[in-house]
């Protein structure tokens, strides 16, 4: 269903469905494996969240405005790109994408609803990169453009 759609809104429509049915799957089985933890089951460690961090509303808040505003966009750009064939929202979305997580921790660092370390100059440099090589594609197909249209 998904290839042969042939509108934006045709494919966001299928793989909303497998979107949303693959986070509610993640969630709970990470749920579950932060519950082991807690338990005892499972060894302690850094990478899965406590049962009280999943629930901790901020947190929760921050996601749903990124979730719900920030990610549909960039998935919009994402299969636009799809549907006209073009490579050049895709390319945005995937660079912007780790600064826009970093300015939603920011915010929410900022209005005391989370704790979190801002990216170190190593991570902050490889977004610059990214985000410049980004540019340097536009500015290069801009060009290539205006001199075949010449």
């Amino acid at each position: 269903m998904n290839r042969a759609a042939s509108t934006v809104r045709e494919k966001l429509r299928f793989t909303g469905v497998v979107v949303l049915m693959t986070s509610i799957l993640g969630l709970a089985l990470v749920a579950c494996a932060a519950g082991a933890q807690s338990a005892g089951v499972l060894a302690a460690t850094g990478v899965l969240p406590s049962p009280a961090q999943m629930l901790h509303a901020p947190t929760i808040a921050l996601g749903v405005v990124a979730g719900g505003a920030v990610i549909t966009l960039m998935m919009y750009f994402n299969f636009s790109s799809v549907v006209t064939i073009g490579t050049e929202n895709l390319t945005a979305m995937m660079a912007l994408s780790p600064a826009t997580t970093w300015m939603f921790q920011e915010a929410g660092s900022a209005l005391g609803w989370i704790d979190v370390q801002s990216p170190g100059a190593n991570i902050v440099g490889a977004m610059v990169v990214c985000i410049a090589a980004v540019l340097l594609i536009f500015w290069a197909d801009v060009r290539s453009r205006r001199a075949r249209a010449v």
